[in-house]
């Protein structure tokens, strides 16, 4: 009864809220636009742009190909997550002690060029606690390098379109 009472309106669940997604591929571009309602997910439209040269678009490339596929799933003003490959990003699954699981943000930009190759001001990294064992901490790492992703996420933003997230592909 609570729940149904104090129901908001401004609820997160109730807002139809849409979804770009921009994804590099070798050889093409595919956006997928998506829309959620009460919970309910929609796939607007998939398109996919095949490039005639090897090897992933360059971001010029991809960004008008992206402006192009906004006007024609009519997605202005969506949420954009710009998902890269999963080629572009170190995972990995790193343990730490238990003790720092208050301050894992800051023991992981510390550790960042221990773990990867790259340090914490040239990577786009993102963390998940994936277990807690006994005194160890399990977590799942994924880092990108900033200089491949900016240039991307620079001529997207150049073309009016603001990336809210980057993602990694699954595949």
């Amino acid at each position: 009864l609570r729940s149904v009472l104090f129901f908001s309106l401004a609820d997160d669940r109730i807002v139809p809220r849409r979804q770009l997604f921009i994804l590099p591929e070798n050889g093409s571009v595919a956006v997928v636009s998506r829309s959620r309602f009460l919970s309910r997910m929609k796939t607007r439209g998939v398109l996919r742009y095949p490039f005639e040269m090897e090897g992933y678009p360059p971001p010029e490339s991809l960004a008008a190909t992206a402006a192009l596929a906004v006007k024609t799933l009519k997605a202005e003003g969506a949420e954009v997550m710009f998902v890269a490959p999963k080629g572009w990003a170190i995972v990995k699954t790193v343990e730490f002690p238990l003790i720092v699981k208050d301050t894992l943000p800051e023991v992981i930009a510390y550790e960042l060029d221990r773990l990867t190759p790259l340090s914490p001001e040239r990577a786009l990294y993102d963390f998940a606690v994936l277990a807690e064992t006994g005194s160890r901490l399990s977590v799942l790492l994924a880092a990108v390098n900033s200089e491949r992703l900016q240039p991307y996420l620079d001529a997207l933003k150049g073309r009016g379109i603001s990336v809210g997230r980057v993602a990694v592909s699954a595949d």
